[in-house]
């Protein structure tokens, strides 16, 4: 995959604690990545007070709530965060169909807004899902992460979503599900990590986990990535390298 927008497809989480960090982050790297992605965390703290500078700058503004709740409640979340301006938003898969369904309705207020559905989570591992309960209804199934995957995104699917959130290790296996749809799922991946930054941080919680080149050429549409900018003593030269890769691929 080659990359011709002037702007890596690159989303940086802005992972931070306080409203001025957020800003200066979006005012410096605006120029560089395609978007921004607010969490839970910074969301709670500052609500919409970053929404228009992100789309002033001509930001991808995504709100990554992972919305997981009772159909009218996952609704409401969703049209108000369309309201908002989301280009992208996100509803927890094991929330079920009636959930996933109320969340896509509710953002269609909003055109451009898109719906991700999370599937399992980049920090979990196969004991992971098992210490919370995930088996397989059909017993000639794995019970794997891939398998829960696969089936939690068919499911959301059918129920109307645009794409999803997940790690890069599967993009290849969506894409080629659903290699036949009338419109190619949109793949957002985070886990997204430089070989120097994994080995030196010992608090690392991600997992499952590729390089930006490995996981666009694995068929990533956008990559999450936001520590190893954000910690960095060195963030222009973190910048350079994510360029270095995915500018010669």
């Amino acid at each position: 995959m080659s990359i011709k927008s002037p702007k890596l497809p690159v989303f940086l989480a802005l992972d931070v604690k306080d409203l001025n960090t957020a800003k200066n982050l979006i005012t410096q790297y605006a120029h560089e990545f395609a978007g921004f992605k607010i969490g839970f965390g910074l969301y709670l703290k500052t609500h919409t007070q970053l929404f228009s500078q992100i789309k002033n700058e001509g930001g991808l503004l995504f709100v990554d709530l992972k919305i997981h709740d009772i159909p009218n409640t996952c609704f409401d979340a969703a049209r108000t965060l369309a309201i908002q301006g989301a280009d992208f938003i996100t509803v927890h898969a094991l929330s079920g169909r009636s959930s996933i369904q109320a969340a896509v309705q509710g953002a269609a207020i909003n055109p451009n807004t898109r719906v991700l559905a999370v599937t399992v989570l980049t920090s979990h591992n196969q004991q992971d899902i098992q210490d919370v309960g995930l088996m397989m209804t059909n017993p000639n199934q794995a019970n794997s992460i891939s398998a829960h995957v696969c089936n939690l995104a068919h499911m959301a699917m059918n129920e109307g979503v645009h794409g999803f959130i997940c790690s890069a290790q599967e993009a290849p296996m969506l894409n080629q599900a659903f290699l036949k749809t009338p419109k190619k799922p949109v793949l957002i991946c985070p886990g997204i990590r430089l070989l120097s930054h994994h080995k030196n941080n010992i608090t690392e919680d991600q997992r499952r986990i590729m390089t930006p080149a490995q996981a666009i050429a694995a068929g990533a549409d956008y990559l999450v990535i936001g520590r190893p900018i954000i910690d960095s003593p060195v963030p222009q030269e973190v910048l350079a390298e994510i360029k270095n890769q995915l500018l010669n691929m």
